[in-house]
């Protein structure tokens, strides 16, 4: 797998680390008839195995990044979690999230660089 293959690779288990983030929150706004029904649901289950497959892509991709682009990388899972929970929870971003995102992002170029 070529250097590109595994940045795309890691960005992408970023954003599917970050879908699992809202279904859990999905499932928690619900009411649940047991227990075992609030942790053994389908938003619950589904997040889980994306998290697995997530974790997986994230450590082939590690074969060939360094560790530091690896975790300034994993930073834009906060991105996606905002901008996803803005889009599907019709959350509103506030000024510091707005804030933190572009930070972030500033983080990111600046190491870049």
């Amino acid at each position: 797998m070529t250097y590109s293959m595994s940045l795309l690779l890691f960005v992408v288990s970023t954003f599917l680390a970050a879908g699992p983030q809202i279904l859990l929150k999905l499932s928690a706004d619900r009411p649940h008839a047991s227990r075992w029904k609030e942790y053994l649901n389908p938003f619950v289950l589904i997040a889980y195995a994306l998290f697995t497959i997530s974790l997986v892509m994230t450590v082939i991709a590690y074969k060939n990044i360094s560790l530091s682009l690896g975790r300034m990388l994993d930073s834009t899972t906060y991105i996606f979690v905002a901008l996803l929970g803005s889009v599907i929870l019709k959350e509103k971003l506030k000024g510091r999230q707005i804030v933190g995102i572009l930070l972030i992002c500033a983080g990111i170029i600046v190491f870049s660089i």
